[in-house]
């Protein structure tokens, strides 16, 4: 989750130099701030938002099929394991099984 907010910051910046950059190149002060919101738009929101929807798509798989869902150290917003501070996948269980405690 938070790759999603760094890239967004980074993808916001890029586009803030970019459109003060092309400051002098269009005309009227209105065309300006209009192209300035479709950019971010669909530089930063849009792609963004897939990546959210991609990582929710995620989490729901691990929660269907993941020995943690079942762990009371398991944050399934997140698919973290809290005792470790680690995100759990469908390939890695943070703690191998040895630190699964029932809910």
């Amino acid at each position: 989750m938070g790759s999603i907010i760094s890239w967004g910051i980074l993808r916001f910046a890029v586009v803030l130099v970019a459109m003060w950059l092309l400051r002098d190149a269009i005309a009227e002060y209105g065309d300006w701030w209009m192209l300035f919101f479709f950019a971010i738009g669909a530089v930063v929101l849009f792609p963004a938002q897939l990546q959210y929807y991609r990582h929710r798509e995620e989490v729901t798989e691990i929660n269907k099929d993941s020995l943690c869902t079942s762990c009371k150290h398991y944050n399934a917003d997140e698919a973290l394991c809290t005792s470790l501070d680690e995100h759990v996948t469908l390939a890695v269980v943070p703690c191998e099984g040895f630190m699964w405690e029932p809910k």
